[in-house]
């Protein structure tokens, strides 16, 4: 397992943004369009330390909840199996299983739609955080 330290939470991708200061004059009105269409699913981003670098990290809430590292001009489709990261108990980390721990899309489901909320904390599938 490996954590993150949370720097601040906010409540949306936007915010994080504004918040982290991430450089987007390579093309800024593309980058605000795509913040803007992402953050119709966002449920919270956080801005966490990952290597001594603050990186901002959003909550996609699909059919799972997914948490993603923000790379403006950067995407990345994969049909491989999930991490999983949560959030911990007091709320001053986020911690993830390594990469090598893999989860179908079908067992992230089945453990986000049962948990109980009030004895764990979120739980989120992650593909590019761990």
């Amino acid at each position: 397992m490996k954590s993150f330290k949370i720097l601040s939470r906010h409540p949306t991708l936007a915010a994080a943004v504004a918040a982290a200061g991430i450089d987007l004059s390579y093309n800024e009105p593309e980058a605000r369009r795509e913040i803007a269409t992402t953050d119709k699913q966002v449920l919270e981003a956080f801005i966490v330390e990952k290597y001594g670098e603050p990186i901002v990290l959003y909550v996609y809430d699909c059919d799972i909840r997914l948490l993603n590292t923000f790379t403006p001009f950067s995407s990345c489709l994969s049909g491989s199996d999930f991490g999983v990261a949560a959030l911990s108990t007091d709320g001053t980390e986020i911690v993830a299983t390594e990469a090598s721990v893999r989860y179908s899309r079908n067992c992230i489901y089945r453990v986000q739609s049962t948990q109980c909320i009030s004895k764990i904390g979120a739980i989120w599938a992650t593909k590019d955080f761990c």
